[in-house]
């Protein structure tokens, strides 16, 4: 090959390299990347609580938000700093992931669709994930679609059929057909 010729290879290679990369950087999240996400993320909280601002860089495939809550509904943490310290605990989405813990849910905002995907840090605090479905590549099946109507408080939660959103890594074990 000639000077020249390899030259040329080399430029067009140096050029289209981190167009292709660029792409795939900006490309739809999966499911798998934002639970590899969230995983990572915990074990930073759980191994030093100060890393937590860190939350604000970090996203999938620079999409979504992680935030974190308590058990009462609080916001511990959130990219928004005036959220922190409000009580969210009058959401009906926030109510589902308090009532489950771990999993992830999905919702509608209007005719959007959203996820929110989360897991206990510890036995206080719940780190949340939210990403607008139109992010995501495909359709989640381990998502439960929860509406206000499935989330009830107070006295009108006893005996009523309480949302199950499925944990992550674990099924239902049941057979019925759906």
């Amino acid at each position: 090959m000639s000077p020249m010729i390899t030259k040329k290879l080399f430029t067009t290679v140096a050029i289209i390299l981190p167009i292709m990369l660029c792409s795939c950087a900006s490309s739809t999240v999966t499911e798998r990347n934002i639970r590899m996400e969230l995983s990572r993320a915990k074990r930073m909280i759980q191994t030093d609580r100060d890393k937590m601002v860190k939350l604000k860089d970090k996203k999938v495939n620079k999409r979504g938000f992680f935030y974190v809550i308590d058990n009462s509904g609080l916001v511990v943490y959130h990219p928004q700093e005036l959220l922190i310290g409000r009580n969210f605990n009058n959401y009906w989405f926030i109510q589902a992931i308090l009532k489950n813990r771990s999993g992830c849910l999905s919702y509608l905002v209007g005719t959007q669709e959203h996820y929110i995907f989360f897991d206990n840090i510890n036995r206080s605090q719940i780190l949340c994930y939210s990403v607008s479905a139109a992010d995501m590549e495909g359709p989640l099946d381990k998502c439960a679609r929860v509406s206000p109507e499935d989330v009830q408080t107070g006295d009108e939660a006893e005996g009523g059929a309480e949302p199950r959103i499925e944990s992550q890594g674990e099924t239902d074990g049941s057979s019925e057909s759906k």
